[in-house]
């Protein structure tokens, strides 16, 4: 190989190098599936509804806590799904779990088993990466 063409395989070798972009990492509210223990069937349905959350927080990235008074968007830290439905999964696989139910939001369900409706509001969501998670709703 000459000169000229190893110093162009070289730029072009750094130039690929430097195209690379650091990759997307997804997260998701919803903890894994486990084998509930049997329970005893609640006499209710529950229909977790549509979660709202403030546009600041309505995006894909994760907004985090920087010090006391800032926030920061992470560009390569992503929900796996858009936080409202993060978050109305996690909610609905909590309960079900919890009190033995199913949640029929959007299924059609006949009127002879009550249905309790669940809507939840989230005001606040904080996370402090590493550290803790705060929300209020």
């Amino acid at each position: 190989m000459t000169s000229p063409s190893r110093l162009c395989l070289l730029i072009f070798m750094v130039s690929l190098a430097a195209c690379s972009s650091p990759s997307v990492h997804y997260h998701t509210l919803v903890a894994p599936a486990v084998e509930p223990p049997p329970l005893q069937p609640a006499p209710f349905l529950i229909a977790v509804l549509p979660v709202g959350i403030p546009p600041q927080l309505d995006v894909p990235q994760l907004v985090v806590r920087q010090g006391q008074g800032g926030a920061m968007l992470l560009e390569n830290e992503r929900w796996l799904s858009p936080l409202g439905d993060e978050v109305r999964s996690a909610l609905s696989a909590a309960l079900t779990q919890r009190l033995g139910t199913e949640d029929v939001a959007g299924l059609v369900h006949t009127a002879e088993i009550p249905t309790v409706k669940v809507q939840l509001q989230i005001r606040r969501f904080d996370t402090w990466p590493g550290r803790t998670v705060e929300f209020e709703a």
